[in-house]
C-alpha cells in the first residue's frame, strides 16, 4: 500500500474501520494463520474508497492486536485499497472490548487532526465512538437487530455511501460546511478520562474460540511492558530539559554513526537514560545519570540476528530527524527511539506519551516516512 499523504488542514477526514466494513474477514486464519486466508473486500468499498481518497485523508482504525499490523497492511495492499494511517491495539483485551479503545484512539487523533470529522464503520461501538467524538457517524451492512445512535446515518452498502457523499458533496469536502450543517467538530474526547467497559461481542467468541486463552496470555505479557511505562511516567516528570536535548547530548557524546536506541528510565528512584550504541562492531548498552556521566561499564549485548547492525548501516535520517518526523505526525512527549530492522527495512520507533495514552510512531530510517502509528498503552 502507498504510503498516507500528509494530512490538510483544509481537507476532511474519515475514518475507516476495517473488520465487516470493509472486510469479510477470514477470522481462524488471520489470527492463527491455518489455512488460506479467504477475507475478501466487500462488494465495491475499495472503489468508493479509493474515489474518497482523492477529497478525504483517510485512516483505517482497528481493534485488532498490532502482531496483526503486518498482515493488515499486506491484505490491504493485496486488495489495492487507497493509503491511509493504519492504527491497531496494543492490548488484546480491546480486541473483545473496542468501543472503548476506538473512543480514546478517535480522541487522541481529532485532537491532533481536528478534520477528522467523519467516521465510516458497522457495529454500534464504531458509532458510538465516532459520536462521541463530536463526529458524522455513517453505518454500512447495518446488523440485524442492532439499534445504532440516533444520529447515525444508516446506509445500505458501499454504493449507498458513494451516493450520499455525491448527494452531498459540497458540504462534505468543506470542513467548515461540514460542521455547520451536520452539528459536528466538537471537541473530542480528552482520552485519559475513557476507561475500559466490558462489552463482550459473543459473536467474536464464535468465529475464534481460542481467543478466550490468548487475551489471558496476553495480558500477563503485558505486565511487564505496563511496569515499563509507569516508569517512563515517573522520568518524564523528573526530566529537567526536552527529551531533544538529551537525544543532542548523546548524539555528541556517541556519534550519530553508532547510535542505537536512547530510552528513560528510572534505577533506584533516579532518572536515567539508557542508551545503546555500537562499537568495534558490538552492541553496548550505557546508563548515564542526569549529568549525561557513566552509571556503571558499559554491558555487551548480544543479538541473535544482527538487525541492528544492519538498520545502523541502511539509515539514511538522523536520530533528530527522525523524532521531528514522528512529532510533526503525533504531538506528545517522547521517552524512547530505537533504530532496528522491522519487516525488511531499517526504521525508527519513536514511544511518547500524549493525551494520557503511550503512542508509537514508526517512521522509516531510509525515506522519512511514517509507517504506522499505534496506541501501545498497557497502563489499567
Amino acid at each position: 500500500m502507498p504510503p498516507a499523504r500528509q494530512a490538510d488542514a483544509n481537507r476532511p477526514g474519515i475514518i475507516v474501520d476495517i473488520d465487516e466494513t470493509i472486510s469479510i474477514t477470514d477470522y481462524p486464519t488471520l489470527v492463527f494463520g491455518i489455512g488460506h486466508d479467504d477475507s475478501k473486500p466487500y462488494e465495491n468499498a475499495r472503489e468508493v474508497l479509493a474515489s474518497l481518497s482523492e477529497q478525504f485523508d483517510l485512516v483505517y482504525l482497528t481493534s485488532r492486536p498490532q502482531w496483526l499490523a503486518g498482515e493488515t497492511h499486506e491484505w490491504l495492499a493485496k486488495q489495492q485499497f487507497p493509503p491511509g494511517k493504519v492504527l491497531t491495539t496494543a492490548r488484546m483485551v480491546d480486541v473483545y472490548w473496542p468501543g472503548s479503545f476506538k473512543k480514546r484512539a478517535i480522541g487522541a487523533l481529532r485532537h491532533t487532526l481536528p478534520t477528522l470529522l467523519i467516521g465510516i464503520g458497522d457495529r454500534h461501538t464504531d458509532i458510538e465512538a465516532y459520536v462521541a467524538n463530536n463526529m458524522l457517524a455513517l453505518v454500512v451492512h447495518p446488523r440485524r437487530g442492532v439499534k445504532y445512535h440516533p444520529d447515525a446515518i444508516i446506509l445500505q452498502d458501499w454504493p449507498a455511501v458513494q451516493a450520499f457523499f455525491e448527494e452531498h458533496k459540497q458540504t462534505l469536502c468543506d470542513p467548515d460546511a461540514l460542521r455547520a450543517h451536520f452539528g459536528v467538530g466538537g471537541p473530542p474526547l480528552d482520552p485519559a478520562t475513557v476507561r475500559t467497559e466490558p462489552e463482550m461481542d459473543l459473536s467474536l467468541l464464535v468465529k475464534v474460540p481460542l481467543l478466550g486463552p490468548t487475551l489471558l496470555v496476553e495480558n500477563v505479557a503485558k505486565l511487564g511492558l505496563a511496569h515499563e511505562q509507569r516508569e517512563a511516567l515517573q522520568a518524564l516528570e523528573r526530566l529537567a530539559v526536552p527529551f531533544e536535548d538529551v537525544l543532542r547530548e548523546v548524539t555528541a557524546r556517541f556519534g550519530e554513526e553508532n547510535l542505537l536506541e536512547l530510552r528513560l528510565a528510572i534505577e533506584g528512584g533516579e532518572l536515567v537514560f539508557i542508551v545503546e550504541h555500537v562499537r568495534d562492531g558490538e552492541v553496548f548498552e550505557d546508563e548515564l545519570d542526569s549529568r549525561f556521566e557513566r552509571v556503571e561499564p558499559p554491558e555487551r549485548l548480544i543479538f541473535l540476528r544482527d538487525d541492528p547492525l544492519t538498520a545502523r548501516v541502511r539509515a539514511r535520517l538522523t536520530f533528530s530527524e527522525a523524532l521531528a518526523r514522528a512529532l510533526e505526525a503525533m504531538e506528545g512527549l517522547p521517552c524512547e527511539i530505537e533504530l532496528e530492522m522491522d519487516d525488511g527495512r531499517p526504521t525508527y520507533e519513536i514511544a511518547m506519551w500524549t493525551l494520557g495514552r503511550f503512542i508509537e510512531v514508526e517512521v522509516d530510517a531510509e525515506t522519512g516516512e511514517v509507517i504506522e502509528i499505534e496506541d501501545e498503552t498497557a497502563l489499567r
